[in-house]
């Protein structure tokens, strides 16, 4: 796709700096006084030196023209924003940011809007520290949520991977905190290259989010036993294609528009 390795280089590069361009606009909307430090945060470690290298110093004197009421301007900022452009969302997240699903916007996720949402809520953003099961879990993994009518709910579990900064092409496990790595669960399907699939009935989201949960499962082969076993679909499982085609159809009935087939090949097994 992007040709030989000089090439390659190049164009991340140049997406590098594009990506500090961007930083630097959102920082310009907020008051000088706390760019500095959230800047500093971005490039923490090592990433010192990127700034000094390769970006431009950020300006901490010009004013921004937003007026700000709480002591955290940077989510104040992201909050104004998701409910001013609510309107055109065609893909509400009543999980991540308890949005109520109304109108013509629900659509993608009547399927699986139920007192699951709130089980799995409380997987949302809690540290590997803190639930160690998510050293286990790839970086995307499709949860199947069967309810008594047969109809399917389907989330995605995203592994939000933490590092200490993104600033450099090489050295990436220098610079990775897997301790700080938190999951995100999406409602839908929100990835081409699904890891792996775990398939829940109903009334067993609450022991599957307790096992998930469950300080204990640090160890690999514990996990295995207790969430794999229980309701994770292997490639030698009998289940298999029958549960990846029951994803396809799933996308087609919600969203047609957007729907395709998606990609096994960095499907991982246990």
């Amino acid at each position: 796709m992007f040709g030989n390795v000089a090439h390659q280089a190049q164009t991340r590069l140049y997406f590098d700096l594009i990506r500090n361009g961007v930083e630097q606009n959102f920082l310009r909307l907020l008051p000088p006084g706390a760019r500095q430090d959230i800047l500093d945060a971005w490039y923490a470690g090592s990433g010192k030196l990127k700034l000094w290298l390769s970006y431009r110093s950020i300006d901490t004197e010009r004013d921004s023209a937003v007026a700000y009421e709480t002591d955290s301007p940077g989510g104040e900022l992201v909050g104004r924003l998701l409910a001013l452009f609510a309107p055109i969302n065609a893909t509400p997240d009543p999980i991540n940011r308890g949005e109520p699903i109304t109108g013509a916007t629900n659509r993608r996720h009547k399927a699986s809007s139920s007192d699951s949402d709130t089980v799995l809520a409380a997987l949302s953003d809690v540290p590997a520290a803190k639930m160690p099961a998510i050293a286990h879990l790839s970086n995307a993994s499709i949860l199947q949520v069967t309810r008594p009518n047969g109809r399917l709910a389907i989330y995605t579990l995203v592994r939000n991977r933490r590092h200490s900064n993104v600033a450099f092409l090489l050295g990436e496990s220098l610079r990775y905190e897997p301790e700080k790595d938190t999951l995100t669960i999406v409602p839908g399907v929100a990835t081409l290259y699904p890891n792996f699939i775990f398939t829940v009935p109903d009334d067993e989201v609450s022991a599957f989010a307790a096992a998930l949960a469950d300080e204990a499962l640090g160890d690999r082969a514990a996990f295995v036993k207790h969430v794999v076993a229980v309701w994770g679909v292997r490639r030698s499982s009998p289940e298999f294609w029958s549960r990846f085609h029951a994803i396809n159809r799933y996308q087609y009935d919600v969203d047609p528009v957007e729907a395709g087939i998606l990609d096994l090949n960095r499907y991982v097994d246990f």
